[in-house]
Order: structure tokens, then sequence, then C-alpha cells
């Protein structure tokens, strides 16, 4: 006989504003970048006479899901003296209105959750996006 495979519940959202679904359905959701901003510029020293800068930004990611699923991180922008080149990283959290689930809907909680959303931010191409979304909106 056949193994039976139960439908994934509907995304619906909770009363208390979370968005509970399973990592296996999250991972079946494309995000789409929304909006990516600076929050300052910092000079540090790295060295006698040279200075490099590095920014603190944020970026949000939504879903076209009904209801929409909003994953959001700062991020860094910097380089090493040593290759002179900058890239973009995720520094902290991230925020975000989704609870992952077990498939018998029982809350991960939150750093298990949190845990999880981090590493799918980590496995997501977000800089190029992000990069071109700063150098237009700051240019």
């Amino acid at each position: 006989m056949p193994e039976s495979r139960t439908k994934p519940p509907p995304i619906t959202l909770s009363a208390d504003g979370y968005v509970r679904l399973t990592l296996d359905t999250l991972l079946t959701i494309q995000f789409f970048h929304s909006i990516s901003g600076v929050y300052e510029d910092a000079v540090f020293s790295a060295g006698e006479g040279a200075r490099f800068s590095i920014t603190y930004g944020y970026t949000e990611w939504i879903s076209a899901t009904k209801p929409l699923l909003s994953l959001g991180w700062d991020w860094q922008l910097g380089g090493t003296q040593a290759t002179l080149q900058y890239s973009y990283w995720r520094v902290g959290s991230h925020y975000s209105n989704v609870m992952l689930v077990d498939e018998q809907l029982r809350d991960l909680g939150a750093p298990t959750t949190a845990a999880l959303l981090e590493s799918l931010i980590d496995l997501m191409r977000w800089q190029t996006e992000v990069d071109e979304h700063i150098v237009a909106r700051y240019a």
C-alpha cells in the first residue's frame, strides 16, 4: 500500500502575528527583495594613516503568498585592507513574522526558528540585489 502523505496545512496568520508553517513548506516559497537601506557610515582606523569605511544597513524580503511572509536582516558592507574589495554579509539576528512548526504543528520556538531562518538567509544570494538597490538609491 502506498505511503499516505498528509497535505500541508494552509498558511495562515495567527492571532499573535506569526505565520506558522513547516520548514518543508517554507523551503518551497520564494522571497523577493522589498527594500534595503543604510543605517550609518562609520570609519574605523586600519592603522597609521589608513582608514576604511564600514557601512551598516538593513534589507527586507517578502513572499508572494497570502498572508505575506517577511524576512529581514541587518547587513554590513566592509572590506579588508589586504584585498581592497568590499562585500556584504549578514550581521546580527533576523526579523520576521515566521514561526516554524513541526509536522504536528507545534512551534519549534524562537531560538530554533531563528537559527533555521538565519541559515536560510545565509544560503540566499541576496548581496547583488541589495548592492544594486543601495547604489541606485544612494548614488
